[in-house]
């Protein structure tokens, strides 16, 4: 959450992880375009940890122990392209 003036804005958060230099960049460019906070670690607020081929073990598990929706990089380009959240 945020305040844009006077107005409380809340962002949908979302962390990318395992990913090479260029992919995360990408993928951070696509999610701020799609009014996404992009964070940088697992926090309270975070709704989506999106994970490359070299995801760490301790970010996923800081997300599961969160309830965090957990997402490989094409289940959140169908998101972000659809708003639906795939099937798990």
């Amino acid at each position: 959450m945020y305040y844009h003036g006077h107005e409380l804005c809340v962002l949908f958060e979302v962390c990318f992880t395992g990913f090479k230099k260029a992919d995360k960049e990408r993928l951070t460019t696509l999610a701020t375009e799609n009014k996404m906070f992009v964070r940088s670690s697992v926090t309270q607020n975070l709704q989506v940890l999106c994970c490359g081929y070299n995801a760490g073990p301790t970010k996923v598990t800081a997300a599961r122990m969160k309830g965090v929706l957990i997402l490989d990089e094409e289940q959140f380009l169908h998101m972000t392209s659809t708003g639906e959240v795939p099937d798990l």
